[in-house]
């Protein structure tokens, strides 16, 4: 896989887990109360998700360019 292809997969699966959180936070019958909390949950966790994918990508970049290093 490419760069620009872990780039965008990486964006997609971001979107998509924060499109995902809200439709399903906004069709299931909860309280008011309730569905706050859970949308505080599900924030923190999409928080977690990001910061580990970004971990995860600059692990990536730094071989990517521990590799590009070596054939200069």
């Amino acid at each position: 896989m490419s760069e620009r292809d872990s780039g965008s997969f990486v964006a997609g699966f971001i979107v998509g887990a924060i499109l995902g959180a809200i439709l399903g936070l906004f069709l299931a019958p909860r309280s008011g109360e309730e569905t706050r909390q859970l949308v505080k949950e599900k924030l923190e966790d999409i928080k977690e998700q990001v910061s580990e994918t970004a971990k995860k990508a600059r692990g990536v970049a730094a071989e990517i360019t521990k590799k590009v290093q070596e054939k200069i």
